[in-house]
């Protein structure tokens, strides 16, 4: 028998060896410090790297078994080790033999005889090559002081050293549990002193020849040993020690989930979908079998080079998900998903049986939910009881009170973040950029087009902070890595060049990842088809999804501007009686009786300073609430105040919010500089008790008062109900609530200016009917005269997850990158492959289950083989869509781009059109009331003018459009009337058109409709990237994805005239539309408006609607003569229309008289338009040309 000593001599046991017994004395239980973030994966790691730091590994043998399997006994196999471990929260087990210990016993050795070769001085020496060299620069101006050394060699050894506690006394000694350091000032050398403690740590003795009669003895000599190994960093670190307790890089990583199954397995080359033919045959024929360390999570399967650690594939548990083993002379394991098919081959049969029950328990257990049917044929489950609420924009007041804001912010922050919705770019790209500026870990990005130089917010106040490039730049700069998929357009049929945007992105840090797909190559057939889906997903917790891409033109808000000159204009102010302010603020403050409110101000906007009042530093004016209309301030001192104010903020820590104090100190500097320039701006106007206030700081009380009134009722009532309290959250979530609150504090700031410049900047100022995009490369240079053409508006829908349906995006994006990566960068190391987080701890803040709104959600999409790279067609979005219209009970709302889906016919495949019949025909037969609204964009985006060979795409479309309508025998309407005497009871087309004043002159254009969304009775809602055509629908063709969302709670409403319960995120969003679309948003609108929005059913509110949309259609055509019309039936009467004199023209006072008139934006849509001429393309143009499915 042989004795390891691992601290018996300073010569003979090297200082890499000394063992970490301090740790396990300090603490008992793991450090709940010790992480190993998502993000060290894509880090250059180092083989310390893999385990939590101060936390110990504990090795326990449970069963001894015996092998019956060879049939003839031997000594050192006949026995089985079942080994439990345990490293933190992490427990596995392994299965060991005798022979595994002593080949891990001679590696040791044989570490121990070569570290005893290296000189003993060469640490010493690169430890004076560093001193020199902070000594020359990189030790400040002092130079390097003793503990500034002393604590820089502790860190540099942190592996070996199990703690260094701060220098104590004059002479510099650290004081350590295994070593103590000296510094020596003469010549700037760390001596180091090697006194043990008197406890020392030995492996014990292993055993050389396993005694058969003395299995309990050796089942604990080797336990002990292993737990010895295991203590000692050196050690555990050594390749073949991670080996044999089955463990990697990839093993403890936060957000990984638990440890499950890793080890070396062969692997045969080939069996990927993306290769094929002779290449596939002679990989798999000739190519030999490789080494690689293949670990087993709960959604995926993947393997590493032994060498690098670098991720070679990720196989994601599908619905084609299988394995099976065969048993050869190696056994062999064949594992196979929608994507490829992998063999590996074991070396035992013990290992590859380990392997099979691994695979079986992650199927049985946490896989299940990837391997099941799911709803509309979805490979994503419907994650039901997820918390939300829809989104609706905030801004603080100027010296909101610092109480009020904390919880304001609180209270923004629960309502937005699991599930909201953007109706229009502004609130999308505002929310958005305050969500990038929230990561921690990772984004992804993906969409049709991407425009690295347009801003999120606007206008761009604060110069280029909020561009998108300068966004990206600035979180990869953090560290944070940015995976960008862009769809590679064919060059002749489309001008976004991604390949411009690619070339920006990439330049701006080497954190940001680029790829385009797909490749345009003869003979693959992916010319016509595109990537459509739009994606941003921050640290796979916040997912957004919807038709708004991050390029030119997507920008607007409701109000649709036509014009964008830039300009700087003041806003009006209402002049209010001091009486009735005092009796509005009177009654909220008596309605808020609650926490003292602290309103900061500066002391020189109390009174002008003058001789006898000289200028005094800053102050706050603390306001008890009471029930008195009376309340007299008291003015408290600048330090006194903030003790107060810091004194709440810790105490704070009871509602599990302690870090707003440190918060508070941290941006004070910030909030003294915001104040001193608006007191500048002010400049004379002052708040005096015998003056009175002035209308700004009226105004700006006014709504203080009111914005602080919604948050702390539901916070108190939080806090009356203890549910104001979080449970465990993703380590990125943690993060999040600071940044977003110094976030909505910078943008706090109100100047009472309104304009500042420009909205849309060059390229962003668009009208893609008049003139497509040119000249990408030059992003600020206008390419349409401002001064004669109107941009033309854009009306989207997009939304917000979080959570596991984050997750489940977060997923989507992975699968798509990693069929990218594979099929154009196999071999580059610099584009990783992606890995899904996991979905054992994906847990909200209690408060959600209070304050937002509950809901099932799930992930629905198109893909095929080209876009994922796998062998199914799935067209669940196509499936949901079906399925809420035939179980339609009331009615049903759709806004989308194109509409393009004929009955029984042979060049169109989709079921839309179909099911809407269907269901139409059935309420007319069951005599129902059933409504059908249908938004669609009055002409296709594209370029061109009708009746010209310019305008043949246009006319392509709409050829399509037309046949789906109203146009030949396979057309909705057409098939209507034929059991039906009057379709439009049941079913309506409409579009939305604005107009403005240019250059002293009415123009108009149309809004242009890009939303993908369909609401059906209050309940259910459909929000993505698909159109309805077969492009989207049929899942061969674009890729789209989409979120089905399901209410789970409900408001009282009203249908049909009946009392009925409404879903409340579908409710919310139907009728913000419905006041947007009928010009109902402005509260004073709603006022003298007696419409009802809320019952879409009833007879009233649906004859409204239509003749709302008519007479608004006749009043544009009046005024501006516009295109569509009804009024032009062929092509010929097109040319004499265009010649037509408008009233628009030559009465400017009759036509602004009839543009009073509109409600909202609503028009129909020209069903007899061109009726009486072919739109069909040219079989002479490039789109005749084309097979019909380009368009279809």
């Amino acid at each position: 028998m042989s004795e390891l000593d691992c601290s018996s001599s300073s010569t003979s046991t090297s200082d890499d060896e000394k063992c970490d017994c301090s740790i396990l004395e300090e603490s008992s239980s793991p450090s709940e410090d010790g992480k190993l973030m998502f993000s060290s994966l894509y880090d250059k790691q180092t083989s310390q790297d893999c385990y939590l730091a101060n936390t110990p590994i504990t090795a326990k043998i449970t069963e001894v078994a015996e092998d019956g399997g060879s049939g003839i006994f031997n000594a050192f196999h006949s026995r089985v080790y079942k080994i439990e471990l345990q490293h933190g929260k992490y427990r596995w087990t392994i299965f060991r033999r005798y022979k595994d210990f002593f080949s891990l016993h001679n590696r040791i050795l044989l570490y121990r005889a070569k570290r005893s070769l290296i000189p003993t001085t060469r640490r010493r020496r690169q430890l004076q090559l560093s001193l020199e060299y902070d000594s020359r620069g990189g030790g400040g101006e002092g130079g390097n002081t003793e503990s500034q050394v002393l604590l820089k060699y502790g860190y540099e050894n942190r592996s070996q050293i199990a703690a260094v506690d701060q220098p104590t006394g004059d002479n510099g000694t650290a004081v350590m549990h295994t070593a103590s350091l000296k510094y020596n000032k003469s010549d700037g050398t760390v001596e180091k002193s090697l006194k043990r403690k008197k406890k020392h740590c030995r492996l014990p003795s292993f055993p050389i020849w396993p005694l058969h009669n003395r299995a309990d003895n050796r089942k604990e000599r080797l336990e002990k040993y292993l737990s010895a190994v295991l203590h000692v960093p050196a050690y555990r670190n050594l390749q073949e020690t991670r080996e044999f307790i089955e463990v990697s890089r990839f093993s403890f990583v936060s957000g990984l989930g638990g440890k499950n199954k890793e080890g070396y397995l062969k692997k045969r080359p080939g069996g990927r979908l993306t290769y094929g033919g002779v290449v596939r045959c002679c990989a798999e024929l000739m190519a030999s079998w490789q080494y690689r360390w293949v670990f087993l999570k709960d959604s995926y399967l993947a393997y590493v080079k032994p060498e690098g650690e670098d991720l070679r594939a990720v196989m994601l548990l599908d619905p084609g998900f299988h394995f099976k083993l065969e048993m050869h002379q190696k056994p062999r394991l064949i594992i196979e998903n929608l994507n490829r098919t992998l063999v590996l081959k074991s070396k035992t049969k013990e290992n590859a049986i380990e392997w099979k029950d691994a695979l079986e328990n992650a199927i049985e257990v946490s896989g299940k939910q990837w391997l099941q049917n799911h709803d509309f044929g979805s490979s994503f489950p419907k994650r039901r009881n997820v918390y939300g609420r829809w989104y609706c924009f905030f801004s603080f007041p100027s010296f909101v009170c610092l109480y009020d804001s904390i919880f304001f912010i609180l209270y923004f922050f629960v309502s937005i973040y699991p599930l909201g919705r953007f109706v229009d770019g502004k609130s999308y790209m505002e929310n958005l950029a305050n969500m990038l500026e929230l990561a921690k870990e990772q984004i992804f990005i993906t969409g049709w087009w991407l425009s690295p130089e347009i801003y999120l917010k606007r206008p761009a106040a604060a110069g280029r902070r909020w561009r998108l490039d300068e966004i990206l730049k600035r979180k990869a700069e953090e560290g944070i890595r940015v995976y960008v998929l862009l769809y590679k357009e064919v060059e002749l049929a489309l001008g976004i060049n991604s390949a411009y945007s690619k070339r920006i992105l990439q330049q701006l840090h080497a954190n940001i990842k680029v790829m385009r797909h797909p490749d345009h190559l003869p003979g693959s057939g992916v010319f016509l088809w595109a990537h459509h889906e739009k994606l941003v997903i921050i640290d796979q917790n916040i997912a957004f999804v919807g038709g708004i891409d991050l390029c030119y033109g997507r920008w607007d808000d409701p109000k649709h501007r036509l014009t964008d000159f830039g300009s700087v204009s003041f806003g009006s102010a209402r002049h209010a009686s001091l009486t009735e302010e005092k009796s509005l603020m009177s009654a909220m403050r008596s309605m808020s009786k609650m926490l003292p409110v602290v309103q900061m101000c500066n002391a020189g906007l109390v009174s002008q300073p003058s001789a006898e009042n000289p200028p005094e530093q800053s102050s706050a004016v603390v306001v008890k609430h009471c029930a008195e209309l009376e309340i007299e301030p008291e003015v408290v001192a600048g330090e006194e105040r903030e003790r107060r104010i810091v004194r709440f903020l810790r105490s704070s820590s009871r509602f599990g919010l302690p870090n707003f104090a440190n918060l508070l100190m941290k941006h004070k500097s910030r909030m003294q500089r915001n104040s001193a320039a608006d007191c500048k701006q002010r400049g004379s106007q002052v708040l005096s008790a015998d003056d009175g206030e002035t209308v700004d700081d009226t105004a700006k009380r006014r709504k203080s008062l009111f914005a602080r009134i919604a948050p702390w009722m539901k916070l108190r009532r939080a806090v009356e109900e203890g549910d104001l309290k979080c449970e465990n959250v993703d380590d990125a979530a943690m993060c999040y609530e600071e940044k977003l609150t110094c976030l909505q504090m910078e943008d706090d700031t109100d100047p009472g200016l309104y304009g500042c410049g420009k909205l849309w900047i060059g390229k962003d100022y668009a009208n893609f009917i008049y003139k497509d995009f040119t000249e990408i490369n030059l992003p600020y240079n206008d390419f349409i005269d401002r001064r004669q053409t109107p941009r033309m508006p854009w009306h989207d829908i997009a939304a917000v997850v979080y959570c596991s349906v984050a997750r489940d995006l977060a997923r989507h994006f992975i699968e798509r990158w990693n069929a990218c990566k594979t099929e154009k960068a196999k071999h580059n190391q610099r584009i990783p492959y992606l890995i899904p987080k996991s979905y054992e701890k994906v847990e909200m803040p209690h408060i959600f289950h209070k304050i937002a709104y509950k809901c099932h959600i799930q992930v629905i999409r198109s893909c095929s083989q080209w876009s994922f790279g796998s062998n199914m067609v799935e067209d669940s979005i196509h499936r949901a869509y079906v399925h809420l219209i035939k179980n339609a009970k009331h009615y049903i709302y759709i806004e989308n781009q194109f509409f393009v889906s004929l009955l029984n016919s042979n060049d169109v495949h989709n079921s839309i059109a179909k099911a809407l019949y269907d269901r139409i025909l059935q309420a007319y037969n069951d005599k129902e009331t059933f409504r059908v609204y249908v938004m669609m964009p009055l002409l296709p985006g594209f370029e061109g003018q009708l009746g010209t060979t310019g305008g043949s795409a246009l006319q392509a479309v709409l050829h399509w459009t037309y046949c789906s309508l109203c146009k030949g025998p396979n057309s909705l309407l057409f098939n209507l009337a034929q059991h039906i005497e009057d379709p439009s009871e049941y079913i309506v087309f409409c579009s939305l058109r604005t107009h403005a004043t240019l250059m002293e002159k009415l123009v108009s254009e149309i809004i242009y409709i890009h939303s993908k969304l369909m609401i059906v009775d209050d309940l259910f809602t459909i929000i993505g990237s698909a159109n309805i055509n077969d492009r989207s629908m049929l899942g061969k063709r674009d890729s789209e994805v989409a979120i089905y969302v399901e209410d789970c709670e409900f408001s009282r409403s009203s249908m049909n005239g009946q009392l009925y319960q409404a879903g409340r995120f579908a409710f919310s969003l139907r009728t913000d539309l419905f006041a947007e679309h009928l010009g109902l948003s402005d509260t004073s609108a709603k006022r003298k408006s007696k419409l009802d929005v809320r019952d879409p059913v009833s007879t009233e509110f649906f004859t409204t609607w239509k003749q709302i949309a008519a007479r608004n259609a006749d009043i544009f055509e009046k005024v501006f003569g516009c295109i569509p019309s009804n009024s032009v039936k062929n092509f010929v009467e097109l040319k004499q229309y265009k010649k037509r004199l408008c009233l628009g023209e030559f009465d400017l006072l009759r036509a602004r008289t009839l543009l009073e008139q509109l409600n909202g934006n609503l028009v129909l849509f020209p069903m007899k338009f061109l009726c009486q001429s072919d739109l069909s393309p040219s079989p002479i143009t490039k789109e005749g040309l084309a097979p019909s499915s380009l368009f279809t």
